[in-house]
């Protein structure tokens, strides 16, 4: 898989960026830790019976946690990366998407828990992968 550090909802693309902030800013709002909000979706993820639908998936992953608390969490990580997003767009968006599969042919409408899903991926990847690069003193 090739690392996407962008969040694709509702025909608009988002910058995002994991970060200690991050992490507070969704702790302040919700009093749950972002990086296991995120974890809980690859552990469902991983139990899913391969033969189930996507639709049975995304009741899967809509169970976890509320869209309220999806919105946040891709907020917090949208607003490391970039400004001017708003909480009311990014349900806006979630709405629109709904948390049913479509038949439109391309990644910009899955349903919000298929796009927390790739982001919990994505998140997952960038971890992994800058894990072992040791930080900079002073930064």
């Amino acid at each position: 898989r090739r690392l996407n550090m962008t969040i694709k909802l509702c025909y608009k693309t988002y910058d995002w960026k994991i970060s200690n902030g991050a992490c507070r800013s969704f702790k302040e709002k919700t009093g749950k830790d972002l990086k296991g909000f995120f974890a809980s979706y690859i552990v469902a993820s991983i139990k899913l019976n391969k033969d189930i639908t996507i639709f049975e998936r995304c009741e899967v992953f809509r169970g976890l946690h509320s869209v309220e608390d999806a919105c946040k969490a891709m907020l917090c990580v949208i607003e490391a990366a970039q400004d001017g997003v708003s909480l009311s767009e990014i349900e806006d968006g979630a709405e629109r998407v709904s948390w049913s599969v479509n038949n439109k042919p391309d990644d910009l409408s899955e349903p919000w828990p298929i796009v927390i899903l790739h982001l919990a991926l994505d998140i997952n990847d960038y971890i992994c992968k800058n894990l072992p690069v040791k930080k900079k003193a002073g930064t």
